[in-house]
């Protein structure tokens, strides 16, 4: 992919394209699900920059350094899910289309079978050399872990929008379910669902010819729900958990424990 020009002045008005072609606003759910996967793998090239950084302690962080870009690669392809809209897309009959989709029905599957185990694995490991927690901890300690807990609480949001993501899909799905379940009644004709994208001749995509909207759906979230982006995200926060209280055990930090002040 060669990116020749920077801005294209398309979002001028507030809304962005998914891939697929279908304009949708930027505070969309979806446009706020892959915003914050971004924004959590720029904490994270933060992070990597002030691990590498760090010249007395090289060697140990290298493979930790090496995990995190790894995770950073696999963000940039949760956020190309989030993008794109695969049934508008499939309309597509462009070369690149199908192999398009393809690669990330693999990815998906991916994030369940080694992605998601290696994260689990890599913080079995850690929290097996780490002090017993018995109360909980302030995020802390030195700067690079101090960064890796802001890495963590990002990361749980991206979770929590990914999460909402899915439910505003479902909830419109139902929902128009229900919006057609209730046209069928009134009228004893159930209307003509066209595919999203579908244009009946007076300018509104998506129309049912009864006034009514279809929600586009995405195809790889009927399939897997997305459980496997929810999952993933959330052994990452526990990895990103571990690996602050390694970072400070690395240092030579001391953890701050929580001190509760309402009693």
């Amino acid at each position: 992919m060669k990116l020749t020009k920077i801005y294209t002045k398309t979002g001028d008005e507030g809304e962005t394209s998914l891939v697929g072609g279908i304009r949708i606003a930027k505070n969309a759910p979806r446009i706020e699900a892959y915003g914050t996967v971004d924004e959590l793998s720029s904490h994270l090239g933060l992070l990597v920059a002030m691990l590498s950084k760090d010249a007395e302690h090289g060697e140990e962080y290298k493979p930790i350094i090496e995990t995190l870009e790894r995770i950073q690669n696999n963000l940039f392809s949760i956020s190309s899910i989030l993008a794109t809209d695969v049934e508008a897309l499939s309309q597509n009959k462009a070369e690149w289309v199908k192999p398009y989709i393809e690669s990330l029905e693999a990815f998906s599957e991916q994030l369940g079978s080694t992605e998601t185990p290696l994260l689990e694995k890599l913080t079995d490991e850690y929290n097996a050399q780490l002090p017993v927690l018995n109360s909980f901890i302030l995020p802390g300690g030195s700067m690079t872990a101090a960064q890796c807990h802001v890495c963590r609480a990002v990361c749980r949001r991206a979770e929590r929008r990914i999460v909402n993501e899915n439910e505003t899909l479902r909830y419109d799905t139902r929902a128009s379910s229900l919006r057609y379940g209730a046209s069928a009644y009134d009228t004893a004709q159930a209307p003509t669902i066209r595919p999203a994208g579908y244009d009946n001749g007076n300018g509104n995509d998506n129309d049912n010819g009864n006034g009514l909207r279809e929600a586009p759906k995405h195809q790889l979230e009927r399939k897997n729900g997305t459980s496997n982006l929810k999952q993933y995200m959330n052994r990452l926060s526990d990895y990103l958990f571990v690996l602050a209280r390694k970072i400070n055990i690395i240092n030579g930090k001391e953890e701050k424990t929580w001190q509760n002040t309402c009693k």
